[in-house]
């Protein structure tokens, strides 16, 4: 499996398990443990080593950034308005289609949806210039992020979850060839 032993977590839980105290380590600090050994991960499955380019959560993205040295497109710094109005243009896609397109356009390689920041709505919303009471159900990112069918040119990658709950989430893989096997 892509992700299958995560060595950072493993020496985590092996913390965790003897009486050193590891409460000082917080969610959010295990959290970037996990992202920077899933955005090695990424690197590592790459038979030609090119960096991943992810699509995902403003926050995850800086965390991809910062710890696994992964490039993002949507972060929420003020220089990179370009890249946070192309992210929230594939999470508003009307169609799959469009928002292959979108990815392709933006080099993407991969798509990390996390339920606690998955900022899927709020991308719709900012796109599409809706109220913050709208629940656009309808596009790209909300019906991914809620389990709607995958589109054959995501490629579900397989990944060992952390043992901290952080919610539901899915890593895709978005395949060269859109005619893969769904």
């Amino acid at each position: 499996a892509l992700l299958a032993a995560n060595p950072a977590l493993q020496m985590l839980d092996f913390l965790r398990s003897q009486t050193i105290d590891t409460t000082e380590i917080s969610l959010e600090e295990y959290f970037g443990i996990y992202i920077r050994d899933v955005a090695h991960g990424l690197r590592r499955s790459d038979p030609q080593n090119r960096e991943p380019v992810v699509v995902c959560g403003p926050t995850t993205t800086t965390y991809l950034m910062y710890y696994g040295g992964a490039k993002g497109i949507g972060t929420l710094y003020w220089e990179n308005l370009p890249g946070l109005k192309a992210t929230a243009a594939i999470y508003a896609a009307q169609t799959d289609k469009e928002a292959e397109e979108l990815c392709r356009k933006h080099q993407a390689t991969h798509m990390l949806i996390f339920e606690s920041d998955a900022f899927a709505l709020e991308y719709t919303r900012l796109h599409r210039g809706l109220p913050l009471e709208s629940q656009p159900y309808d596009a790209f990112g909300p019906k991914l992020m809620s389990g709607g069918t995958r589109p054959s040119w995501l490629k579900p990658l397989p990944h060992q979850p952390p043992p901290v709950q952080f919610g539901s989430h899915r890593l895709f893989e978005i395949v060269r060839d859109s005619m893969a096997e769904p």
